[in-house]
């Protein structure tokens, strides 16, 4: 179902319908060991993505987080060569979890469903060596998308833009109104007027003659996006106003 690389190339992570995460570690030579097998979900896991965690003893360690038809993410952890499930965000999509999405700092995650709505997590850390990592939802769009929801990316742009494509041929690019607050999240509901919301800053709504599977910004030319879709064609948008 889904394969992906930690970021310094040490670890691979693979995903099927058997419910399981496998990681392999991938040594010099390229030699691949399994590291780990990883179980939890409740149904086929859709795909893997690796972020960051907080620096511990001066270098950051690899984070997992997997996804699933369950409509959950589990987050995994490196702890003395071996990964624990250190998080899971259940409950905020109704059915599939088709993609996931980092902004550039690893401290928020994006989601998107077969529901059609895309939400947004802040990570805080803390907890066992500073590093057990705590998500809460930050802001949601119920109706990102008319249909199923099927890619995500977050932008290394200054404004931090969430583009997602669907089932509905659009694609639509978000920012939030406010940056969120990266501290421990607090008991009971949110101050609605702190908490940030989505904004379509941008949107194409025939960007496809059919589904759009999957979108990718470029990451140095940060105004340039990428897509692809059922109709067998990539394409190159460049964000220049409030349309694409």
């Amino acid at each position: 179902k889904g394969v992906a690389f930690s970021d310094d190339g040490c670890f691979l992570a693979t995903c099927s319908r058997d419910k399981s995460v496998w990681v392999w570690e991938v040594g010099l030579d390229l030699d691949v060991e399994c590291a780990a097998v990883l179980s939890g979900h409740g149904a086929d896991v859709k795909g893997v993505h690796w972020s960051a965690a907080a620096p511990r003893d001066g270098a950051p360690t690899p984070r997992l987080l997997s996804y699933s038809y369950d409509g959950s993410i589990r987050v995994w952890q490196e702890f003395d060569d071996d990964f624990e499930c250190v998080a899971v965000l259940a409950e905020a999509h109704s059915s599939t979890i088709w993609c996931v999405a980092v902004d550039s700092r690893s401290r928020r995650v994006a989601s998107v469903g077969q529901d059609g709505a895309l939400i947004v997590w802040t990570v805080s850390e803390r907890g066992r060596d500073g590093t057990a990592p705590v998500y809460s939802t930050v802001t949601s769009c119920a109706s990102a998308h008319a249909r199923a929801a099927y890619t995500v990316s977050w932008s290394a742009h200054e404004r931090g833009l969430i583009a997602t494509g669907g089932g509905d041929n659009a694609i639509r690019c978000f920012e939030l109104s406010s940056p969120p607050q990266f501290s421990a999240p607090q008991s009971g509901p949110p101050d609605s007027d702190s908490t940030p919301a989505l904004r379509v800053c941008a949107e194409c709504r025939d960007a496809h003659n059919g589904d759009v599977n999957c979108v990718a910004w470029n990451p140095t030319a940060t105004h340039l996006l990428a897509s692809c879709g059922d109709d067998g064609c990539v394409k190159l948008w460049s964000l220049c106003s409030s349309q694409l």
